[in-house]
């Protein structure tokens, strides 16, 4: 959706803090990408997460699933568009969340 990172991953979430949203995206790998930036969460995302990679839009909906928690895990190919690194990352995370919740 249009609005910052931040909204996109709290959205419908107000009781999500910054401290649980900078700790799932760092589990992700997410934080990397705001980090790079100056705008940092407040980076501006348009419609169609339109200026990210395949790979950062799919960061995106992983950091807001281990942000709801969900009780059923429905991925399909969750890391296809993303590099080998990042996608070993967010394996390993998924992992740990899926054996947890």
């Amino acid at each position: 959706m249009s609005g910052s990172l931040r909204e996109n991953l709290t959205l419908g979430m107000p009781h999500i803090g910054d401290k649980e949203m900078l700790a799932a995206a760092e589990a992700t790998g997410l934080a990397d990408l705001a980090k790079t930036r100056l705008e940092g969460f407040e980076l501006r995302i348009t419609e169609g997460g339109e200026g990210l990679s395949g790979g950062q839009k799919k960061l995106v909906g992983l950091t807001r699933v281990l942000l709801v928690k969900p009780f059923l895990w429905m991925l399909d190919e969750p890391t296809a568009t993303m590099d080998d690194g990042t996608e070993e990352r967010c394996l390993r995370t998924l992992r740990a969340a899926i054996h947890t919740d």
